[in-house]
């Protein structure tokens, strides 16, 4: 879905067949949801990764994360990263900083919500 609305401005019949697709794909998972179970304890856990100039306009890098609690993802971001990143390790500590932001503000978070982090995520 990222990938097909960066053709919203000019889109052609080869992006209708993928927002059909897509449509088809939302109609089967309808059903699917995050169930949230109440827990003492509560573990913040985080994925990552970076896709080293995939973009075919301009080199770019995607970046994504993506947070979980208990299983279900709760918090996800994917994008096109705002610079060319010349290594693969680039790539990758640029979705690490972006990450690690977020992952701050979700830890003051729960903190305040009373479900301090014991251990790193």
């Amino acid at each position: 879905m990222n990938y097909l609305s960066r053709f919203m401005q000019d889109p052609s019949q080869i992006h209708l067949v993928a927002a059909k697709r897509v449509l088809r794909y939302l109609k089967r998972t309808a059903g699917f949801g995050m169930h949230f179970v109440k827990s003492s304890s509560v573990n913040l856990v985080g994925f990552l990764d970076s896709d080293w100039g995939g973009s075919d306009e301009g080199m770019m890098s995607t970046s994504g994360y993506c947070f979980a609690m208990e299983k279900s993802v709760f918090c996800w971001n994917s994008k096109k990263q705002s610079v060319v990143a010349h290594s693969t390790t680039k790539a990758e500590y640029i979705v690490a900083y972006v990450a690690a932001k977020q992952l701050i503000w979700l830890r003051k978070m729960l903190s305040d919500l009373d479900y301090n982090q014991q251990n790193p995520t």
